[in-house]
């Protein structure tokens, strides 16, 4: 974390340790049923072959609900403490494992997800930030899969919040 440049890695974690302390992250937060017939996300059972637990998560549903709708639905700020809960169940499933398994492959199927507003770039940038600023090291990597042409525009912008070690994690297929 950090290319291992300690003055920046202790700035990272105090400030982790002051959002936990504010934010108070935790997995078994309860949320809207619906956020999940809305936007399915979570763990299979089970890893990849090199023992990364896999994450699915499909934005819309396959169409079922718009994310600018699911946007507007939620909120951004709900949005973000759903995805950290996600996030934490992660850490507990690391440790439930006796830590086998350290990281997650994530699936992005981003099938008929559309075009996409302010409300959406917002998201995707605060999703980012809350990843790389307190779950670093926690992908292996990601797949996205079934990406519409408008992602290539949002995809320019959410690469801009993110740094190269992370880019190379990111596949688009």
């Amino acid at each position: 974390a950090r290319k291992f440049d300690m003055p920046k890695v202790c700035t990272m974690i105090d400030n982790d340790l002051k959002w936990r302390e504010e934010f108070h992250p935790g997995f078994d937060e309860y949320f809207d049923p619906g956020m999940q017939e809305d936007y399915p996300a979570g763990y299979a059972d089970g890893t990849d072959r090199e023992g990364n637990l896999l994450w699915f998560e499909r934005p819309g549903n396959g169409g079922h609900v718009h994310p600018k709708d699911f946007v507007k639905k939620y909120g951004i700020g709900q949005i973000c403490r759903w995805h950290v809960a996600g996030m934490e169940m992660g850490k507990k499933k690391f440790e439930d494992s006796g830590f086998e398994s350290r990281r997650v492959t994530a699936i992005v199927d981003l099938t008929k997800m559309g075009d996409t507003d302010s409300g959406v770039r917002q998201f995707a940038k605060a999703i980012a930030a809350i990843d790389q600023d307190h779950f670093p090291e926690h992908l292996s990597k990601m797949f996205i899969i079934n990406a519409p042409g408008i992602f290539t525009a949002l995809w320019t912008v959410i690469k801009l919040f993110l740094d190269d070690r992370t880019k190379q994690k990111i596949f688009i297929l």
